[in-house]
């Protein structure tokens, strides 16, 4: 594989995933009037849920052990 065609389909990657991010922000993606949906709780169920939001996470074996290997980008 060729330098070039390396970076290229690097670029090609990366770009089509800025370009689905930046049509998903367009007008005619989302239509003209697009209204972002609206949850409404009550104070108590707001209250809860802001309590669970800040308890600490659980635990995971398996993320920890994710988190213990070297990055794919690191050079050794």
């Amino acid at each position: 594989m060729s330098s070039s065609f390396k970076w290229f389909s690097h670029y090609q990657f990366f770009y089509c995933l800025n370009e689905g991010w930046y049509k998903m922000n367009q007008e005619w993606f989302w239509g003209k009037n697009f209204q972002p949906e609206k949850i409404v709780l009550s104070v108590d169920d707001f209250d809860a849920f802001v309590e669970r939001l800040n308890e600490a996470p659980k635990y995971n074996e398996n993320f920890a052990r994710l988190m213990q290997r070297p990055s794919p980008w690191t050079d050794y």
